[in-house]
């Protein structure tokens, strides 16, 4: 019989002796993520579960690595700010924090979670923090009249087939949110809640 392949996720624990630690999905590593061993950097390329394998490609730290795991910067993306039609990098935002928050006008838990990005937005100042929203199968009509009816003033943007966001950011549950650093490291993900003003705080107050 031949062994199954299957392309989604494998569970990565670093540490054998530590049975008391508890995993989240973030620990679940995806094709064409990235595994740090050591100094060594690798791709996970393929799972084989029946054999309980791992196909594995080493790649040099040089390269420009770019992956939505934390400790790594994202690909960059530039896209039309739908609030006021100009165009919006994410380079822009170098030196604050930002939180993409990919969601949809369709989604009941990303429409519950507007009321704390607000006071997010409200709290921290655009020198510390910008917030970027991220519409994922949906219109830039609906997501224009829903932050107009919730005073949702961030930017906001389209992900769709020409940007690939979705699928470059590996987005598969909704809401889904990721903090970058002032570096534009990826450094926190799924904030939601009162965590995130929690998180956010003790990030942007920390002292250098």
């Amino acid at each position: 019989m031949n062994p199954v392949y299957e392309p989604a996720v494998a569970a990565i624990v670093t540490d054998k002796h530590d049975s008391t630690r508890r995993f989240s999905r973030h620990d679940l590593i995806k094709q064409g993520e990235y595994i740090t061993v050591g100094p060594d950097v690798f791709e996970l390329q393929r799972v084989d579960y029946g054999r309980k394998l791992l196909q594995l490609k080493r790649v040099s730290k040089q390269d420009s690595l770019f992956s939505p795991q934390v400790g790594f910067r994202p690909h960059q993306f530039n896209a039309v700010n739908l609030h006021t039609d100009k165009k919006l990098a994410l380079s822009d935002y170098k030196g604050r924090y930002v939180l993409l928050d990919f969601w949809g006008t369709w989604c009941g838990p990303c429409r519950a979670e507007t009321p704390h990005l607000r006071r997010a937005y409200e709290q921290f100042s655009r020198s510390d923090l910008e917030i970027i929203g991220i519409g994922c199968d949906d219109t830039a009509e609906k997501i224009k009249a829903y932050c107009a009816s919730e005073k949702a003033q961030w930017p906001q943007i389209l992900a769709d087939d020409t940007n690939k966001l979705v699928d470059q950011y590996h987005v598969d549950s909704w809401p889904t949110t990721i903090l970058l650093d002032r570096d534009g490291k990826v450094v926190l993900k799924d904030l939601r809640g009162s965590q995130m003003i929690d998180s956010l705080s003790q990030l942007i107050n920390r002292k250098p």
